[in-house]
């Protein structure tokens, strides 16, 4: 509560860092649809359109959340906060005690639980998930605890409930970590199992994995309202297809690390060292450090002091990265994952419970020797060191801003259309979700992996960080900026420097109808939209781009004459004798005969041993490309509504002749095309986005959200429910 006492009582006071602005927007987004009496699956407003309850991340239907709604947006992310800090604190109070620890020593590991470790730096950067599912760590490792008591395999019905809560939390790198220490822990029952147990050795070994199996089973039904389109979610995400080892590893731990444990800020110069200390560290105090060494002396407590010191080994161990093979496994198996230091969380708690039993030895110790007096001025001196000590390395963490929205994010025409934000000094993209104002990019990671295939072929280093077609063909009609744009067809309409403002003239109307669409290999299509892209007409020309060196001794004639030749259009000269063409013809033939050509000195793009245009890879898949397919005709298309909080969009299209209406709405597979009121199968168009056929006449056509996996999950959520409390009544 002192920590963050400037949030919870301060006016109109907002967490700082970028994540806490996207949780913010996130936030606001569900409950204008939940005010709406809608369930929000879908947000329109950030990455051109993304799953939002399918992210556990957005928290839509996770209990303290539903609880706290009631409060406005800034002090409930702040509450939030302090809530999560309390359950961890409290869940490090009860572990302890579930050790058969004094208060005493369980206050002190309390203290660290809420305090220690990453939790003030993910409070400063806004990392709030991260804080909300880490609280729940103490929780599992203590009702795990409790259930190894039980004399059946049924666990206990709170650790259910615990592992329901920290899926829910919303951060599911966690989640995963949370569950690798639940199962080191039966693991390590299996292997040391209590040697005080009056039942048979293998009944003592066996249950407490069952136990696991069985707590797992049911807590994934139970939660399978979120986790089913959690699971359609991440099957189509952009970072399930993994990330560059190099930016997996990123801040992994060094040697120098180690300092932290009694240094916390060792290494850091900085006027705002939290920024940099997020999973960084496992400071708990440098008493707890010094006393957890003791931990492993004590009789009663041995097996559970050796599990925690084997989970803080293990974590710190991941945390070095690519020095140590452990990281290594991991990234094979979740390449997706990034920062090996997200799992010194666990380190942390061990760390906390291996220092809590070392005070308790201390106490006994000084108990056993009559020295009670002495006894009782060693625990508060303790105790009053350790919070004291962890109060002043939190304090700094808290470093509210003034919340607000900028101004800029009002200046867009009415109507429909997206806007790029390339000014996030002045306005980030998670700042137009309250704004009501859609935006092409977005923070934070829940996009897809079509989204971010098109992003990747689309990109340009310039001002607009996308090159001009493309942010045609994606309905961007409004520009943010704090530099200069100068490009055809952007006018500003308002400007405070450094911010302006742009109208884009020829952007795409939010649904495009052409005469047909042409099936092509992905790599196809991503390789013309990258490097040929569409004209003024919206047509894309089919031609290949190709670099060619010409023979020094080339005459300007001469090299114009092999250009109408090998049907080489569109020169643009690079370098030297290099000049770049637009390659019509690019039958096997032609390409055989111009490598052969004495007057080509090189090329690229051309394979010379196959003779052949370099294909891209991923060619195995075929979707639509959008625009090549020659048309006389013209079809007027009325978009009646986008960018609607069930995630909705519908188009009134006349066309002449049967055609395809191609829609920059991003296709995902619970985004269901309808033509007048009757399914119809939409296609793939363009890396990401959609395409519906549509016959002559007049048709109405719509995308709609069908929530398929989650009225599926809620109804095996409810079976579970049934399930689990009538197979309690019989076991009783």
């Amino acid at each position: 509560m002192f920590t963050l006492r400037t949030l919870l009582f301060g006016a109109g006071e907002a967490l700082p860092g970028t994540d806490a602005g996207v949780y913010y927007a996130w936030e606001v987004y569900t409950r204008s649809a939940l005010g709406a009496l809608r369930i929000p699956h879908w947000n329109p407003y950030l990455f051109a359109g993304t799953p939002h309850l399918a992210s556990t991340e957005t928290i839509v239907f996770y209990p303290v959340a539903m609880l706290l709604r009631w409060i406005p947006v800034l002090p409930f992310m702040s509450w939030m906060l302090a809530v999560h800090m309390w359950i961890a604190g409290v869940g490090t109070a009860y572990l302890a005690r579930q050790l058969t620890l004094r208060w005493e020593a369980a206050l002190a590991a309390a203290v660290a639980g809420a305090l220690g470790g990453s939790m003030p730096a993910w409070v400063h950067n806004g990392h709030v998930t991260l804080l909300y599912t880490a609280a729940w760590l103490p929780w599992v490792i203590a009702l795990m605890i409790v259930s190894a008591r039980r004399r059946t395999v049924w666990p206990h019905p709170a650790l259910v409930l615990v592992l329901v809560m920290q899926f829910l939390a919303g951060y599911f790198q966690g989640n995963i970590y949370i569950a690798m220490a639940a199962g080191l822990l039966a693991a390590w029952y299996f292997l040391w199992p209590d040697p005080h147990a009056s039942e048979p050795r293998r009944t003592a070994k066996l249950r407490p994995l069952a136990q696991l199996a069985i707590a797992g089973v049911l807590a994934c039904g139970v939660a399978a309202f979120q986790l089913w389109p959690a699971l359609l979610a991440v099957a189509n995400a952009g970072r399930t297809q993994g990330l560059p080892p190099a930016m997996a590893m990123r801040w992994s731990w060094t040697l120098p690390d180690l300092a932290r444990f009694f240094a916390p800020f060792t290494g850091i110069n900085s006027p705002t060292p939290f920024r940099q200390l997020a999973d960084q560290t496992v400071y708990v105090g440098w008493v707890l450090v010094i006393l957890a060494p003791i931990a492993l002396l004590s009789r009663t407590h041995r097996r559970l002091a050796a599990f925690f010191a084997v989970l803080a080994l293990l974590a710190m161990s991941f945390a070095f990265g690519d020095a140590l093979p452990f990281y290594r496994l991991h990234y094979w198996l979740f390449p997706g994952l990034r920062i090996p230091g997200r799992l010194l969380f666990l380190a942390t708690l061990s760390v906390a419970m291996l220092g809590a039993i070392g005070i308790d030895r201390l106490m006994a110790t000084l108990t056993a020797s009559g020295l009670r007096g002495l006894r009782t001025a060693a625990v508060l001196l303790i105790l009053a060191l350790v919070t004291g000590d962890l109060t002043v390395y939190a304090s700094g963490a808290v470093n509210a801003i003034n919340a607000g929205l900028p101004a800029v994010a009002f200046q867009r025409p009415p109507g429909i259309g997206r806007t790029l934000t390339v000014c996030p000094s002045a306005l980030y993209a998670a700042d137009m979700v309250p704004a009501h104002r859609p935006s092409f990019t977005g923070m934070g990671s829940i996009f897809l992996r079509d989204y971010d295939s098109f992003l990747t072929v689309a990109a340009e280093e310039s001002p607009l960080s996308l090159r001009r077609d493309a942010v045609d063909q994606v309905n961007i009609t409004s520009v943010i900026s704090c530099t200069p744009i100068t490009s055809d067809g952007l006018e500003v309409m308002y400007e405070q420097t450094p911010v302006r403002v742009y109208r884009n003239d020829t952007a795409w109307p939010r649904a495009v109808w052409s005469c047909g669409g042409e099936e092509l290999a992905t790599g196809e299509i991503a390789d013309l939209l990258g490097h040929v892209g569409y004209d003024a007409q919206r047509r894309i020309d089919r031609a290949r781009l190709v670099n060619v060196r010409w023979a020094p001794s080339l005459t300007d004639d001469e090299r114009a004459a092999l250009e109408r030749r090998y049907h080489l259009d569109n020169p643009t000269w690079r370098e030297g004798t290099t000049w770049k063409y637009a390659l019509r013809d690019w039958s096997s033939t032609n390409v055989r005969a111009l490598l052969a050509d004495a007057g080509v000195a090189d090329t690229h793009g051309i394979d010379r041993f196959a003779g052949e245009v370099l294909e891209v890879p991923n060619s195995h898949e075929r979707q639509m490309l959008f625009g090549s397919v020659p048309c006389d005709y013209e079809a007027r298309v009325d978009v009646i509504a986008a960018d609607q909080l069930n995630g909705e969009m519908s188009a009134v299209v006349d066309a002449p002749v049967d055609g395809v209406l191609f829609l920059s709405e991003l296709h995902y597979p619970e985004r269901v095309a309808y033509v007048d009121d009757k399914p119809v199968t939409a296609v793939k168009a363009n890396l990401a986005f959609t395409a519906v056929p549509v016959a002559a006449g007049r048709h109405r056509v719509e995308l709609r959200y069908e929530a398929r996996t989650f009225w599926r999950g809620l109804a095996v959520t409810t079976l579970t429910l049934v399930a689990w409390l009538a197979g309690t009544r019989r076991w009783r």
